[in-house]
C-alpha cells in the first residue's frame, strides 16, 4: 500500500505544478504592467513559447505517473485474485478495505468471516479491490439468502394486451450473482466502465428511507461520475394482482403516445388521447435473455429508435392497484404538502403494454430518482454524465432553437436522442439495463432516457436525502407556459419550525445559503428574470399561474423567437412561391417553398388579428358616442364588398370588429404587443400558452397584465419593433433592418434575456457615410498631396467635383439613385440578401452607395469592412468602410461568381463614393449581387453558394 501511497502523492504535486503553471499565466496575461509578461512571453530556442514546453513537461510526467498507479492497481487487484479485467467492478468506498486486502496472509475463511459479519450486522463491508468472490456464508439468514441469490424467476403468465417484446429469449437458466465483500454485485458491463450494483433490502427503500446506506452508494467515485448506481432489492413482496383490483387509467395518466421518425438525430414523443386498457395478467413475462453487452444495448437503441412504434401503449400515473410504495426520504418530506407532488412525493407506476421509451430529461428540482422494475421485460437506461447536462443542452438548444429557458426545457422538447448523436457530439453517457427486482437511482443532473423492450411494470418516486439542499442554486424553475403540469417555485414550499410558510428562490441571485428560504406569497410565481413584486395593487386580482404564464409569454426568449418569425416570414413574402427553374432543381426549390408555407402560418394568423385591430380603428371612427357600429357604416362596407345584405354577413363583420376590440384592449397602450402575444394552439398541440387565452381576460385581468408589464424591462424595446414592424406593413413601406439580423443566429440563441436588449432595436441606416477623425489614430497614406487628417474621401476643390455633371455644386447623389429600394429577403444558405421587388434595373444604372463608418486600414478583420481605394492616388487603399452597426441595405448585398452589380468608386456631388452600379438588366424577383473578390469568402472560413458553386441558377426574369 505503501508504493500506490506515494505514487498518488506524487501524481497530486504534479497536478499542483500544473495549476501554478496556469495560475502564473493567468496573472502575466491579464497584468497591466508590461514588465511582468516576459515570463509567459519568452520563447524557447526551437520558437515555442517557454510556458508551453512546461505545460507539456508536467503533462507527460502526470501520464506516467498515472500509468504507474494503473498497473500497480492491475496488479494488485487481478494478479492475486486470478480473475481477468473483464470480470471485475471496481468498488473503492473505504481505507479498512485496504488494509484487509493487504492481509493477503489470511485464509479463505477468515475473508468469508469478516464477509458474513458485514451482512449480519447490516452494515456494508468496504473494500479496495475489485476482486471477486461468491458469498457463501455458513448459516444464513433468510434474508442473507435473499441478497446473496437470485430472485427465482416468476410463473410466466401472457397478458391479454401485449405487444410483442423486441428481444427473443436466448437463455432460460437464470443467470447466478457473484458478489463483492462490500455488498455491490458486479456490473456485466464493467468492462464498459458502468458504476456497480449495489444490494439492499426493500425496508431500505420503503417506510424510511435508509439514507446512511444510500448515501455510502452515492458517493462512490463511480457513482459521481456516471451519474447513477443500481441496486439489487431483496425481500420484495410478492406482486399478487386480480383483474377484479385493477382500475382504469382515470384523466391524471397518460395512456398513449406516438414518435415521429428520426430527424436531426432525435425522435419526437406526442402524448395522444387517453383509452381504457385490458387486464395485463401479472406476473409478465420476462426477457430470459443473457447479460447485455454494451454494443448490443446500442444496437437496440439504434435499432429501435430507427424504426420506432408509431403508437405506443403506456401507461403512467397513480397506481391502478395495490402494491408496495416508495419512500421519498426526508428531504422531500420537509415540502408543505408533497404528498400533492405527485410522481414526486409519492409513487407513479410506468405500465407498459409493449415496445415504449421515456423522453430525454432530468429530473425537477435536480432530485433523485428511483426506478423499481417490478416485473417483466428489461428496461434499457441511457444514463449522461451530470458533468456534462450543460454541453448537452447547448447542443440541443443549437438543434432546437425554441427550446425553453428553464431548467426542465430539455423535458419539454419532448425528444429521445440516439447514442450515435450523443457519439458525434462527444457527450459521455452509461447504457445499462434493469431486470425485475432491480433499481435505478440516478444522481442530481443526470439526463436519462429509458426504453422499454417489451410489456413490463415498474415503481418509480424522486427521492432527497435529509442532508440535501431543497433546491440546488441556480434551478430556474418551470412556468406555466413551459407546461401546464410543470413543477413551479410555488410547489416546493417549506415550513419551519415555528414559522411561516416559505418557497424555496432556488433562481435568486443574492448570495445566500443553498438551503436558505425566503418567506414571500405561496400564491406568486416570481419571474424567471427578477423577483416579482408580491403585494397586489387595490383592487387587483392576484398574480395567478396562469397570469404569470401569459406575462412571461410576452416578456421571455419565446416572444422574441415570435417577433424574429414575422420579421423574417414578412421578408420571405417578397419571393415569388413557383419559380420556372429551366436546368435547375426544382426539388430544392419546392422544399423551399414548402419550408417559407410552414414559417408563414404564424404570420397570417398575425396578419388577420391585425387587419380586425385596422378594420376597428377605421369603423369606429364613425360611431358618433355609439357603443356598437354605426349600422349605415356596416351597410355600406357589405355594399362595398359586395356582399348580400343578410344577417349571416352582418353578424360576421360585427364578429370581426369584437375581436379586434379585444385585441385592442388587451394591447392597451403597448403599441406592439400584438407581435408579441403567441398563436392560438389547439388543445393538446403543445404544452405552450395559447393566444386564445388572452382573449378570455376580464377587464381586471387585464388592468392586472398591463401592471406587470410597465414592470418589465424586456417588453419595451420589444414592443418598439413590433410598432415599426406594424407601422411599416401598414404604410406598405419596407421593414427597416434590425440588429438582431445582421448577427449570427446561433450566438443570438445563447444570449439571455438581459443580453438580447441592446439587439432588439433598428438598425442605425446612414445617408451619409460617418467619419469621425477623434475616434482613431489616422495614418496618412503615403502618396496623399494634402492637409492630414482630412476625410479620406474628400475631393480637393480644385479637382472636378462630379463624373455625373459639369457643376461644382450639385445634388446628383440625390437624384442619380433609384426612389424604389430593393427589398431584404432571406436566401438559401447565403443568409440574408436583396431582391428587386416590382420593377427592373436596367444595365449601367447606380443603384446605390455602399455606406458605413469609415475607419483607418486594418482597423476590422471580420468580413464586413471594405477598403476604399482612391482612383487619383494610384489606386492607394486609404480606409475601411465598416458598415456592420451603421450603413444601408448595400450591406446585404451578396457575393456572386456570376454577379449582377458591381462596386465602383465615383466622385458625385464633391466626394469620392464606393456606388453599386448594374453590370446587367436585373429584373422583378431577381437577387442583387456583385463580385466581391477571390478571397473574400475564404478568408473568413466559409464557402460560395452562388449559382455557379452551387450548381443550379436563379432565375432572373419576372
Amino acid at each position: 500500500m505503501a508504493d500506490l501511497t506515494g505514487k498518488i502523492e506524487a501524481l497530486e504535486r504534479q497536478l499542483d505544478k500544473l495549476s501554478n503553471v496556469f495560475d502564473n499565466i493567468r496573472k502575466s496575461l491579464t497584468t497591466e504592467h508590461p514588465k511582468q509578461r516576459h515570463s509567459v512571453r519568452t520563447k524557447t530556442t526551437g520558437g515555442r513559447p517557454a510556458w508551453v514546453e512546461e505545460v507539456f513537461q508536467h503533462f507527460n510526467k502526470i501520464s506516467a505517473e498515472l500509468k504507474s498507479v494503473k498497473e500497480t492497481l492491475d496488479t494488485r487487484s487481478f494478479t492475486d485474485s486470478g480473475n481477468s479485467p473483464s470480470d471485475a467492478s471496481v468498488t473503492d468506498i473505504g481505507a479498512e478495505a485496504e488494509l484487509q486486502h493487504e492481509a493477503s496472509s489470511q485464509g479463505q475463511s477468515e475473508r468469508e468471516q469478516v464477509s458474513t459479519a458485514g451482512l449480519e450486522s447490516g452494515e456494508p463491508v468496504p473494500v479496495a479491490t475489485n476482486a471477486l468472490e461468491r458469498v457463501e456464508p455458513a448459516s444464513p439468514t433468510p434474508e442473507q439468502d435473499i441478497q446473496a441469490q437470485e430472485l427465482a424467476p416468476q410463473v410466466q403468465q401472457v397478458p391479454i394486451s401485449c405487444k410483442a417484446s423486441l428481444m427473443p429469449s436466448k437463455s432460460t437458466e437464470p443467470p447466478h450473482h457473484i458478489t463483492q465483500l462490500n455488498g455491490a454485485l458486479p456490473d456485466p458491463l464493467s468492462d464498459d466502465g458502468n458504476p456497480p450494483t449495489f444490494r439492499c433490502n426493500y425496508k431500505d427503500i420503503s417506510g424510511n428511507l435508509n439514507e446512511t446506506k444510500l448515501l455510502l452508494f452515492s458517493s462512490d467515485l463511480m457513482v459521481r461520475r456516471k451519474g447513477y448506481f443500481k441496486l439489487s432489492v431483496g425481500g420484495l413482496p410478492p406482486l399478487n394482482v386480480e383483474e377484479t383490483s385493477f382500475n382504469q387509467p382515470g384523466k391524471g395518466h397518460w395512456t398513449n403516445f406516438s414518435s415521429q421518425p428520426v430527424s436531426r438525430g432525435c425522435v419526437k414523443i406526442t402524448k395522444g388521447q387517453n383509452q381504457e386498457v385490458k387486464f395485463p395478467g401479472f406476473p409478465l413475462p420476462e426477457c430470459q435473455r443473457e447479460p447485455w453487452s454494451r454494443r448490443t444495448l446500442k444496437e437496440v437503441w439504434e435499432g429501435t429508435l430507427k424504426e420506432s412504434p408509431r403508437d405506443m401503449l403506456y401507461v403512467i400515473g397513480d397506481p391502478l392497484f395495490s402494491d408496495i410504495e416508495l419512500s421519498p426520504g426526508e428531504g422531500l418530506k420537509r415540502i408543505e404538502g408533497y404528498r400533492n407532488l405527485r410522481g414526486i412525493g409519492t409513487t407513479y407506476i410506468y405500465l407498459s403494454f409493449g415496445v415504449s421509451f421515456s423522453i430525454i430529461h432530468g429530473e425537477d428540482a435536480k432530485f433523485r430518482s428511483m426506478n423499481l422494475l417490478r416485473s417483466g421485460e428489461d428496461k434499457l437506461w441511457l444514463i449522461v454524465e451530470p458533468a456534462y447536462e450543460k454541453e448537452l443542452e447547448h447542443h440541443m438548444r443549437e438543434e432546437f432553437p425554441e427550446m425553453a429557458n428553464c431548467s426542465q426545457a430539455l423535458r419539454h422538447l419532448s425528444r429521445i436522442i440516439t447514442p450515435r448523436k450523443l457519439d458525434e457530439w462527444k457527450i459521455p453517457y452509461s447504457l445499462d439495463y434493469c431486470k425485475p427486482g432491480e433499481a435505478i437511482v440516478t444522481e442530481p443532473g443526470a439526463l436519462h432516457q429509458v426504453l422499454n423492450v417489451g410489456a413490463n411494470y415498474a415503481i418509480a418516486i424522486n427521492t432527497l436525502y435529509d442532508s440535501s439542499p431543497t433546491v440546488p442554486k441556480g434551478y430556474k424553475f418551470c412556468q406555466k407556459s413551459c407546461d401546464p403540469h410543470g413543477i413551479t417555485a410555488v410547489h416546493l414550499r417549506l415550513r419551519e419550525e415555528g414559522g411561516p410558510l416559505t418557497e424555496v428562490q432556488a433562481n435568486k441571485k443574492a448570495g445566500r445559503p443553498r438551503d436558505q428560504v425566503t418567506a414571500i406569497q405561496p400564491k406568486i410565481i416570481p419571474s424567471k428574470r427578477k423577483a416579482t413584486s408580491t403585494e397586489p395593487q387595490s383592487g387587483m386580482p392576484p398574480v395567478t399561474p396562469q397570469m404569470g404564464s401569459l406575462v412571461e409569454a410576452v416578456c421571455g426568449k419565446v416572444a422574441f423567437y415570435h417577433l424574429c418569425s414575422l420579421v423574417y416570414s414578412w421578408r420571405d413574402r417578397s419571393k415569388p412561391f413557383f419559380e420556372k427553374n429551366d436546368g435547375g432543381a426544382p426539388a430544392v426549390h419546392l422544399v423551399q417553398v414548402i419550408g417559407a408555407l410552414e414559417k408563414k402560418s404564424y404570420l397570417t394568423e398575425f396578419l388577420g388579428r391585425f387587419a380586425k385591430v385596422k378594420l376597428v380603428e377605421v369603423i369606429d371612427e364613425r360611431k358618433d358616442g355609439r357603443i356598437r357600429a354605426d349600422p349605415v357604416a356596416i351597410t355600406n362596407l357589405i355594399n362595398d364588398l359586395r356582399w348580400e345584405n343578410t344577417r349571416t354577413n352582418r353578424r360576421k363583420l360585427h364578429y370581426y370588429l369584437e375581436e379586434g376590440r379585444r385585441w385592442k384592449r388587451i394591447c392597451g397602450s403597448f403599441n406592439g404587443l400584438l407581435c408579441l402575444i403567441p398563436p392560438n394552439r389547439d388543445d393538446g398541440e403543445s404544452l405552450k400558452v395559447s393566444g386564445r387565452v388572452y382573449q378570455e381576460l376580464s377587464d381586471k385581468n387585464i388592468e392586472l397584465f398591463h401592471s406587470l408589464l410597465k414592470a418589465d424591462e424586456f417588453v419595451q424595446p420589444m414592443c418598439r419593433v413590433g410598432k415599426t414592424f406594424q407601422a411599416s406593413i401598414w404604410a406598405d413601406e419596407e421593414v427597416p433592418e434590425f440588429k438582431w439580423e445582421g448577427e449570427d443566429p446561433k450566438e443570438i440563441s445563447r444570449l439571455s434575456i438581459k443580453e438580447l436588449i441592446p439587439f432588439i432595436e433598428e438598425f442605425s441606416v446612414k445617408t451619409e457615410n460617418e467619419y469621425k477623425p477623434e475616434k482613431y489614430d489616422w495614418p496618412r497614406p503615403d502618396r496623399w498631396l494634402w492637409d492630414w487628417p482630412q476625410h479620406p474621401m474628400w475631393v480637393p476643390p480644385s479637382d472636378h467635383q462630379c463624373d455625373l455633371c459639369d457643376k461644382e455644386k450639385c445634388n446628383c447623389i440625390s437624384t442619380c439613385l433609384p426612389k424604389n429600394k430593393p427589398r431584404i429577403t432571406n436566401e438559401l444558405g447565403k443568409g440574408q440578401g436583396v431582391r428587386v421587388i416590382g420593377l427592373t434595373y436596367i444595365k449601367g444604372q447606380i443603384l446605390e452607395e455602399f455606406r458605413g463608418e469609415v475607419v483607418p486600414l486594418e482597423t476590422y478583420h471580420d468580413g464586413w469592412p471594405m477598403e476604399f481605394i482612391r482612383p487619383d492616388l494610384g489606386d492607394e487603399p486609404v480606409a475601411q468602410i465598416y458598415p456592420r452597426e451603421m450603413g444601408n441595405w448595400v450591406r446585404k448585398v451578396n457575393h456572386s461568381c456570376h454577379p449582377s452589380a458591381e462596386f465602383r468608386v465615383m466622385k458625385i456631388s464633391g466626394w469620392w463614393r464606393q456606388m453599386l452600379v448594374a453590370i446587367q438588366d436585373i429584373s422583378h424577383n431577381s437577387e442583387i449581387t456583385a463580385f466581391c473578390g477571390r478571397n473574400f469568402l475564404k478568408g473568413q472560413g466559409k464557402e460560395c453558394f452562388c449559382e455557379v458553386c452551387s450548381g443550379y441558377s436563379t432565375p432572373q426574369q419576372g
